[in-house]
C-alpha cells in the first residue's frame, strides 16, 4: 500500500515539474521576443540613418532582409523546440501512467500470487498430518511397517530395533494416531505409545 502512495506521489510531482518547465519555457519565449524586438528597433535606427544617405540604402535594405531572414528561422526554431518540449512532456507522463500502471497490475498479481501460496499451505499444513491405524494384536514390527509405508520412517527394521531397544514395543496403544510427517523417532514412539 506505501508503494502505491509512493508511486501516485512520484506522479504528481512529474507533473507539476512539467508545469513547472512549460510555464518557464512560456517566460524564455517573451525574453526571445524582447531580444528580438531591441535588435529590430536597432535595425530600423539604422535603416533612417540609411535613408539620409541614398547610397546605402539598397545595403541596408539587404542587410535587413537578411536578419529577418534570421529571425524567422530563429522563430521557427524556437516553436519547434517547445512542441517537441511539450510533447516530451506528455510522453514523460504516459511513460508515468503506464509505470503506474503497470506497478498496480502487478501488485495485484502478487497478492494474488501470495493468496495461492496461503491456500497452498494449509493444504501442506492438513496434509503434512499421516494416519496410522493399529489395531489389537499389531507388534512392533508391523507398526514399524506401517510407519515406513506411510513415509514416516525410512527403514521398519531399525525402527522396530529403536522400539525395542527402549521400551515403547510394550507400550503399544491401539487406535488412529496422527502423525506429523516431520516427526523425530521419539516423537513418533510417543504418538503410538499414547491413548
Amino acid at each position: 500500500m506505501r508503494l502505491k502512495y509512493q508511486l501516485r506521489g512520484l506522479g504528481i510531482g512529474i507533473i507539476l515539474t512539467a508545469a513547472l518547465l512549460m510555464a518557464f519555457a512560456d517566460d524564455g519565449k517573451d525574453s526571445v521576443k524582447a531580444d528580438d524586438m531591441e535588435v529590430l528597433a536597432s535595425i530600423e535606427n539604422e535603416t533612417q540613418e540609411s535613408s539620409m544617405e541614398t547610397e546605402s540604402v539598397s545595403s541596408v535594405e539587404e542587410t535587413s532582409v537578411v536578419v529577418e531572414e534570421e529571425f524567422s528561422t530563429e522563430e521557427n526554431s524556437l516553436e519547434m523546440e517547445t512542441t517537441s518540449e511539450e510533447e516530451s512532456i506528455v510522453q514523460t507522463q504516459m511513460e508515468n501512467e503506464l509505470v503506474i500502471a503497470t506497478t498496480e497490475e502487478s501488485l495485484e498479481e502478487k497478492s494474488v500470487e501470495e493468496e495461492l501460496s496461503l491456500e497452498e499451505d494449509e493444504t501442506k499444513v492438513l496434509t503434512d498430518v499421516v494416519k496410522i491405524k493399529v489395531a489389537s494384536g499389531d507388534d512392533s514390527g508391523t507398526v514399524a511397517r506401517k510407519l515406513q509405508i506411510a513415509g514416516l520412517v525410512d527403514n521398519a527394521s531399525e525402527f522396530d530395533a529403536y522400539l525395542m531397544q527402549h521400551g515403547y514395543d510394550k507400550k503399544i496403544a491401539v487406535g488412529e494416531k496422527e502423525i506429523p510427517m516431520d516427526a523425530t523417532w521419539i516423537e513418533i514412539a510417543e504418538k503410538i505409545s499414547s491413548r
